[in-house]
């Protein structure tokens, strides 16, 4: 191209500065918005990347129905290809902030794998601390919320009876966001509504299970390639197909593990019942034997009792008879003695001795009877007390008995109870099913899979969306260059006359529009950047959280954008341009003949353009 066209393409471009500048434009907004479009979605997957790779996000998650143990991480440990894994302890329960119920998830804190981070706040040092998912703001903003009291109230006890949860009541000391939600959806449960509403993190000692919940796998080359892409996707899959190769036999050990262990138990158990029961009934046969030699003993006495009260009977009959034949003999002989004094007429010496001898006798057989009445009198009372004392004494042992009944029916009850309970315990174990594992990667987690949907969606739209600046583009350079090349058909054909080719007149106008598409392509790529990818991020922040979002300028594809730019305006250019050359320059150097009227079939005039 010659030195005098490139001046006058300039000075082109002074004269016609609104049609430049409409070109311009054009190009501006076509560019820019296919630049910033199209960056949308690597801006958005290497923002999610970005933010996966500094929380430590895992690259697998390995789910057991059963639960899984420090053998299965080693196990995974030593597969070819894993760099680390980690068990992690989730449980839903219900919980109480500020006096309303809510379903959540509470996730054992790992600095390893899954960091969540702090918006606010600070991370746990206690444990009776605990972080609060960030978009939870059902209790007020995010702030209010810091040093507010969380009141688990899960009852739930493990197999020894003692609680799941260590801690009842949780400080929040930080707010946080976590890649593992990073949509507004908080998953399922089977508490309740069935809906989680919200998650929190606390220190691995607030979960008390014997088992993980999950296993969270880092692969390694992994985290220096971008997430979920083909070369990212060619580490971790061969990973996967691994732990699938090993799956089917640890989950037979699990489940054997716990078979094994609920046999043993139960085992236990039924040793301990037998030799509780062995211990009842042994105490039960002494008590009973206790009791019946009570009963022995106390029929015994009784029996003793009644021979002591005939006994005493008969001794009171055979005293009252001795003691009525003395007083009879002493008052006969006492008549024998009046009588002799009545016979002698008066009381001699020897009379009045035996007198004194008879009342002595009186007084001595009434001592005697009031002694023995004595002695039968307290035996009466022996008797009496005795009788008194077998009464109370079977009525301690009619209670004793009751007491004893009561505690073997109790007994009896409780064995029976626990027999059940090992039978049950026996029967459940049979109704164990097998361990089954769910070995996932990112993709199965909600919030990463609906942000790439999200991610495809915006990849798809900026393939359509700036067609229609494009084509707009086309259709005003068209416009443009058409009146400009028409404008100018004098000087185009003059030129031709020069002896200038068609390629140099023509290199003139494409020049023209090379110039505005590469000025308003670097300034529309240059804003757009920046602005749409903004745009379109604070709209699907609505619904996706990520803690940073990163734009980039993505020089190849604004390079791609003005490329496209110049296709359509230079094409649209070079089609008018050429359509012009092709006439000779003496028809190119005469005005253009107006365009022909013709009559329509009423006979009204109207014109037709000029073909071209």
């Amino acid at each position: 191209m010659k030195k005098s066209l490139i001046k006058n393409s300039f000075k082109e471009i002074s004269k016609t500065k609104r049609r430049f500048l409409s070109i311009l434009i054009m190009a501006f907004l076509g560019v820019g918005f296919y630049s910033g479009l199209v960056a949308c979605s690597p801006d958005m997957q290497d923002s999610l990347d970005k933010y996966v790779d500094k929380s430590n996000m895992y690259d697998i998650d390995v789910i057991s129905t059963l639960g899984l143990t420090d053998e299965d991480i080693n196990a995974i440990k030593e597969i070819d290809g894993v760099e680390n894994a980690y068990g992690i302890q989730s449980k839903d329960t219900f919980i109480n902030l500020n006096d309303k119920e809510s379903i959540c998830k509470v996730i054992e804190y790992n600095e390893n794998i899954n960091k969540p981070e702090v918006i606010y706040g600070r991370l746990p040092e206690n444990s009776d601390e605990c972080l609060l998912d960030e978009k939870y703001s059902y209790f007020g903003s995010s702030e209010e919320n810091i040093g507010k009291i969380i009141k688990i109230e899960n009852e739930d006890l493990d197999e020894n009876d003692n609680p799941i949860f260590t801690q009842k009541e949780l400080k929040i000391v930080g707010i946080v966001d976590s890649p593992l939600y990073i949509s507004s959806e908080r998953g399922s449960s089977s508490l309740g509504s069935g809906s989680i509403s919200l998650y929190i993190y606390c220190k691995e000692d607030v979960i008390n299970l014997d088992y993980y919940t999950e296993i969270a796998v880092q692969v390694k080359g992994a985290k220096e390639l971008v997430t979920n892409s083909n070369e990212y996707l060619a580490v971790v899959n061969p990973v996967i197909q691994k732990i699938e190769m090993i799956k089917e036999e640890r989950q037979e050990a699990r489940y054997n593990s716990l078979v094994n262990d609920a046999n043993k138990k139960i085992d236990d158990a039924q040793k301990e019942y037998d030799d509780k029961k062995a211990e009842a009934d042994q105490e039960l046969a002494d008590a009973e034997q206790k009791i019946n030699d009570a009963k022995s003993e106390l029929d015994n006495s009784e029996n003793k009792l009644n021979k002591s009260e005939k006994e005493l009977n008969q001794k009171e009959k055979d005293v009252a008879k001795q003691f009525e034949t003395a007083e009879q003999q002493i008052e006969q002989y006492e008549n024998q003695i009046n009588a002799m004094i009545a016979q002698i007429g008066m009381e001699t010496p020897e009379i009045t001795a035996q007198k004194e001898q008879i009342q002595k006798q009186k007084e001595e057989i009434k001592t005697q009877k009031n002694t023995a009445n004595n002695q039968i009198a307290n035996g009466r009372k022996e008797i009496e007390d005795g009788r008194k004392k077998i009464k109370d004494a079977r009525k301690e042992l009619e209670e004793n008995e009751q007491e004893y009944n009561d505690k073997k029916a109790e007994a009896e009850e409780k064995l029976a109870d626990a027999q059940s309970k090992i039978d049950d315990a026996r029967a459940d174990i049979t109704k164990i099913e097998k361990a089954k594992w769910y070995i996932q990667d990112r993709t199965d987690n909600t919030g990463y899979s609906n942000i790439f949907d999200a991610i495809k969606t915006m990849k798809n739209i900026s393939k359509i969306f700036p067609v229609i600046f494009y084509l707009v583009a086309i259709l005003i350079s068209l416009t443009s260059m058409t009146r400009m090349i028409e404008e100018e058909r004098i000087e185009i054909g003059t030129l031709k006359a020069l002896g200038y080719t068609n390629l140099q007149i023509i290199s003139k106008y494409i020049l023209y529009a090379f110039l505005a598409c590469i000025i308003g392509g670097f300034l529309g790529m240059t804003v757009c950047f920046y602005i749409l990818p903004k745009i379109v991020w604070t709209l699907y922040s609505m619904v996706y959280t990520m803690p940073h979002f990163y734009m980039t300028y993505r020089l190849s594809i604004g390079l791609m954008g003005i490329l496209i730019a110049f296709i359509c305006i230079g094409g649209a250019t070079l089609i008018v341009a050429y359509r012009e050359l092709k006439e000779m320059p003496s028809v190119l150097m005469r005005p253009k003949a107006p365009k022909k009227r013709k009559k329509n079939f009423h006979g009204k005039n109207y014109f037709f353009m000029e073909k071209i």
